[in-house]
C-alpha cells in the first residue's frame, strides 16, 4: 500500500436471492451481506446507506455512530435510506424480518456508556413483529400515522429530544409529528439499547407532551419545549 493510505480490503463475490431477484455483490471479508434486509428488495434504492449500516454492525460503537451520522447528513443518502425503508414497509412480511434504519446519536451513545455501561452495537434496527406491536394501540398511546412512520430514519437521525426511561430502561426519541393524526401531541420512538445484540425500535406512537415530563425520564439531549 502507498504511504499514508490504508491497504485495500480483501473482497469476495456473494450471490443473494434467486430467480429474477438474484444479485451478486462484492463485499469485504468479514462482512455479512445478508444482514437485516431482504435480497433484491428495492435493490436500486438505499444501497449506499444500507451498505454503510451493514458495515457498521461490526464496527466499534464509537466509530459506527459517528460514521453513520456523518454519511446520513447528506440529503441524498438519507433520502435513499428512507425510500428503502418505505419499500420494506410495503413488502410482504416474508420479504425481510428486520431492517437497519439508523444508529444511536453520538451524544446518546456517550450518555448511555457513562450512565449505563458499554453498548454492543450502535446500529438501530426494526423487527417486523416489533413493528406490528408498535402499531397496535395501547393505553393512552396512539400508533404512528403513515406520514410519520415512513420517515422513521429521519426521526432517529434528528429527533426533537432524546430521553432515558428510568422505569423501563430505554431511549425515547421524541419528535414533532407531521401526520395530522398526531396533532396536539408529541411522537415518540422507543429504542431498546443492546436488545438481541443490537439496538432496536420496540414501540412508537403519539403521547401527550406532559407524559414525557417528570422524574421517570432523564433528558439526554434536546428539549421538549416548543421550537417557537
Amino acid at each position: 500500500a502507498r504511504p499514508g493510505r490504508a491497504p485495500p480490503l480483501n473482497r469476495r463475490e456473494v450471490t443473494a436471492g434467486s430467480g429474477e431477484f438474484a444479485r451478486t455483490s462484492s463485499v469485504p471479508e468479514g462482512v455479512d451481506p445478508g444482514f437485516a434486509h431482504a435480497p433484491g428488495l428495492a435493490a436500486s434504492r438505499g444501497e449506499a446507506a444500507r451498505r454503510l449500516l451493514l458495515a457498521a454492525v461490526r464496527q466499534h460503537p464509537d466509530i459506527a455512530t459517528r460514521g453513520v451520522r456523518l454519511i446520513l447528513r447528506g440529503p441524498r443518502t438519507m433520502g435513499e435510506l428512507t425510500e428503502a425503508w418505505r419499500a420494506w414497509l410495503r413488502a410482504e412480511p416474508g420479504s425481510g424480518l428486520s431492517m437497519d434504519v439508523g444508529a444511536l446519536l453520538p451524544a446518546a451513545l456517550d450518555w448511555w456508556k457513562r450512565e449505563r455501561g458499554d453498548v454492543e452495537t450502535a446500529v438501530v434496527s426494526v423487527d417486523r413483529k416489533d413493528l406490528e406491536h408498535a402499531q397496535r394501540e395501547a393505553g393512552t398511546r396512539r400508533p404512528l400515522g403513515a406520514a410519520d412512520l415512513e420517515r422513521l430514519p429521519q426521526i432517529l437521525a434528528a429527533p426533537k429530544a432524546v430521553l432515558f426511561d428510568r422505569k423501563d430502561p430505554a431511549l425515547i426519541y421524541a419528535f414533532d409529528p407531521e401526520d395530522p393524526e398526531g396533532e396536539g401531541a408529541l411522537g415518540k420512538v422507543v429504542v431498546r439499547v443492546g436488545r438481541r445484540g443490537r439496538s432496536a425500535v420496540r414501540t412508537s406512537g403519539y403521547v401527550p407532551r406532559a407524559s414525557l415530563r417528570g422524574d421517570r425520564y432523564a433528558l439526554v439531549l434536546g428539549s421538549l419545549e416548543d421550537d417557537d
